[in-house]
């Protein structure tokens, strides 16, 4: 499992408003996308946040990448965010639920 995580720091009294932005702009896409598995967002008080998106491999994810979203989402944060988003990619290993 591919897992694609996004680090944003937004800027005071603008977290909500992004993670709404983030739920319509994103997750809302992503999840008619073939090969989405998983995807949500982490905040902290401190106007942090990490989105973490799960695909059956990579190739997916990249399909999704190329319809645009991440640049649509840049456009809508254009006056929330302290510094550019950082982004990181991992292999899923071992998961477990209960």
């Amino acid at each position: 499992m591919y897992v694609a995580t996004m680090k944003y720091h937004f800027v005071e009294g603008s977290l909500e408003s992004a993670c709404e932005i983030w739920r319509k702009a994103v997750l809302e896409r992503a999840v008619l996308q073939k090969g989405f598995i998983r995807g949500f967002i982490m905040t902290s008080p401190s106007g942090r946040a990490i989105a973490v998106g799960m695909w059956e491999d990579k190739s997916f994810a990249d399909e999704f990448m190329k319809t645009g979203v991440y640049k649509d989402l840049l456009s809508d944060f254009s006056t929330m965010l302290v510094l550019n988003p950082v982004h990181e990619a991992y292999e899923m290993k071992h998961y477990l639920e209960k």
